[in-house]
């Protein structure tokens, strides 16, 4: 009987992990879109003169 009972609830943990595991594919329903960011960086420097140089420049994040 214990070894029935350790059969049946191995079979039960591994069909948990998997249905825990199907959420991480695409199409699925808890599968998410993509996201896009677009951030701004900025760099500034400063000479021993306080003369000051500065830099912008845009970069795209996509999140999947």
């Amino acid at each position: 009987m214990p070894r029935t009972l350790l059969s049946v609830l191995s079979v039960l943990i591994a069909g948990a992990a998997t249905l825990g595991l199907i959420g991480c594919g695409n199409g699925s329903f808890f599968a998410q879109d993509p996201q896009t960011y677009t951030i701004t960086v900025t760099a500034t420097a400063t000479s021993a003169a306080n003369t000051t140089l500065q830099h912008t420049t845009t970069v795209t994040l996509v999140v999947q």
